[in-house]
């Protein structure tokens, strides 16, 4: 495939709605929970996906209906910096259910003082779940934050049997409803 071809752009469902992810180089490349998806993401859905996205649809679809505590797909991050990479690829180590901390980010990809940089990362992770950027926390326990808000962080989590206790009076997020 050339490298500037084009995604292919694929929908899961989840019992919030319709995600949807975007294929390319024979990895994933994006990923957006239901509800953050930019208009032109719904409108370019490659209908009866298979190969790589049918794979995504089936494997997200399955986790978010409590048929698998993870995923395994291969991803696309070369579009992303070396520090970026070498973050998400720790953050991957995290073992579905359990929660690590932005240092132990940190201390994993050799730099024990980058622990704000690597929630900078986790900010921008183009690939939520995938890449479990829910799976991090504050140091001490703390929720810490979430793109997509700290409802979503709490749902993902409890979908693999960790429970986040939000403290009393945060605000979960913009839109997010129970």
């Amino acid at each position: 495939m050339r490298p500037d071809a084009r995604p292919e752009i694929c929908r899961y469902d989840t019992p919030w709605g319709a995600g949807f992810a975007a294929c390319r180089h024979g990895g994933v490349t994006r990923v957006w929970l239901p509800g953050s998806e930019p208009p032109e993401v719904r409108e370019s859905v490659c209908p009866g996906s298979r190969g790589l996205c049918g794979q995504v649809s089936r494997q997200l679809g399955q986790y978010f209906y409590g048929e698998r505590r993870g995923v395994d797909l291969p991803l696309d991050l070369s579009g992303l910096s070396a520090f970026a990479a070498a973050v998400l690829r720790i953050a991957m180590r995290i073992p579905p259910g359990e929660v690590r901390t932005y240092g132990w980010l940190a201390d994993g990809i050799g730099r024990p003082g980058a622990a704000r940089a690597c929630g900078q990362v986790m900010a921008r992770n183009p690939l939520p779940v995938l890449v479990p950027c829910h799976r991090v926390v504050a140091a001490g326990g703390g929720a810490g934050g979430y793109s997509a808000g700290l409802i979503w962080k709490k749902r993902l989590l409890a979908l693999e049997g960790f429970e986040l206790s939000l403290p009393p009076g945060v605000c979960a997020g913009g839109g997010d409803v129970e």
